[in-house]
């Protein structure tokens, strides 16, 4: 059963206590809780995905091209958070925590020859 707004925080929503898990509690044996599906959202996600390439010519006839290419995901190294636990036992010291990000920015660079 819920009894109050999940994401009221006291102090303020962190990824130590993204949502108020005080605000359920167990229902009567064979009923069925009062709590619908969506109370909280999860973080969101903040990421940016770039990349650049260059082409040149390569001599002497100039038919060949070497490309250089650099990909970069979650570019700017934001903080991606992963989901809240949100454990069938809400008096679980974990609950509410964030606890797992995603991945931090990554670099992929290419050196293609095409003749």
């Amino acid at each position: 059963n819920r009894i109050c707004d999940a994401r009221e925080v006291p102090g303020g929503r962190n990824r130590n206590q993204w949502f108020n898990p005080n605000c359920f509690t167990q229902p009567a044996f064979g009923t069925f809780g009062n709590s619908n599906m969506g109370v909280y959202t999860d973080p969101g996600i903040n990421n940016w995905n770039l990349a650049f390439a260059k082409a040149f010519p390569v001599p002497p006839l100039e038919r060949g091209q070497l490309k250089f290419r650099a990909d970069l995901f979650n570019a700017f190294n934001h903080t991606q958070w992963g989901p809240a636990t949100a454990t069938t036992l809400i008096s679980s010291v974990n609950a509410g925590r964030i606890s797992s990000t995603r991945p931090p920015r990554q670099v992929q660079l290419s050196l293609t020859y095409k003749f």
